[in-house]
């Protein structure tokens, strides 16, 4: 996910400073809301910095990114996991991981997979979602030397974010309801153990409050295989934010993923991984 705030707007009732290298436009243009409920571009700096929840700005329902194109064979299980946090251009240069997420997949075929995954909002007032998602994976170009793989994936969610009367204005309910979407694609390069690649998505999503929210995103990632049962991956992009009515911003981000390979249950008979290494 993508967060984006005013760089001068100070101490949040965390006592935590909103960092400074946020790249936006003035957030709090009019300042309808007060010094306590300044605009902030992105719903997610909301649940992190406890200033629960400003409608209509919805969150991604999927928000970690997912690894490598490729990695995953016909009857084989992915269990992965995956942070994100901040990266600033001042010390310490990189925040704590702030959110996170999960997804379970299994290959149907060598081209065709399904994933099953959460992404939350720990911190602050906190939020939840559910999303369900497939992937077309294919070996664009293969050598001896390694293989160029691409995926295109979809999917659908929804969840919850938490908060109170006094911070979601037009609200009667202390949780706000959402329905999302998430789409994207990836090209990598696997040489042994090691993969390259390029992610990006996008994910829309909307709350009974306002308008349709879109969450774009990017990323460069590295990933390391170890054995057949582990793969170990960390990449760096931007996330940012689209809504009608709401200036524009971006944040860079980092985002560390660990994923577990195992055979499906129903898989009669080991197959040749697309991914061998």
């Amino acid at each position: 996910m993508s967060w984006a705030a005013s760089v001068s707007l100070g101490t949040s009732p965390l006592g935590q400073t909103r960092p400074a290298w946020v790249k936006s436009t003035d957030l709090n243009q009019g300042g309808a809301l007060g010094v306590g409920g300044r605009w902030l571009a992105l719903a997610g700096l909301l649940g992190v910095f406890g200033l629960g929840c400003v409608p209509p700005s919805a969150l991604p329902v999927r928000g970690v990114l997912a690894g490598a194109p490729g990695r995953l064979a016909a009857g084989e299980l992915e269990l992965s996991g995956g942070v994100i946090g901040f990266m600033d251009g001042q010390p310490p240069w990189v925040s704590a991981p702030l959110v996170g997420g999960g997804w379970v997949a299994t290959a149907l075929t060598e081209r065709l997979s399904v994933e099953l995954g959460g992404f939350a909002v720990p911190l602050g007032r906190g939020a939840g979602f559910g999303f369900l998602g497939a992937r077309w994976t294919g070996a664009v170009h293969s050598t001896s030397q390694g293989t160029l793989f691409a995926d295109v994936d979809v999917g659908l969610g929804a969840g919850g974010t938490y908060c109170t009367p006094d911070n979601c204005p037009g609200s009667r309910s202390p949780r706000v309801f959402e329905l999302g979407g998430t789409q994207g694609g990836a090209v990598g390069y696997t040489v042994g153990p090691l993969s390259v690649y390029a992610r990006v998505k996008l994910e829309e999503g909307k709350t009974a409050l306002g308008h349709l929210v879109l969450w774009p995103a990017g990323v460069l990632g590295v990933e390391l295989r170890i054995g057949h049962v582990l793969s170990l991956g960390v990449a760096s992009g931007a996330f940012s934010l689209a809504e009608l009515g709401r200036p524009f911003g971006f944040a860079p981000l980092y985002q560390l993923q660990v994923t577990l390979f195992l055979d499906a249950p129903w898989r009669a008979a080991p197959t040749t991984s697309a991914t061998a290494r």
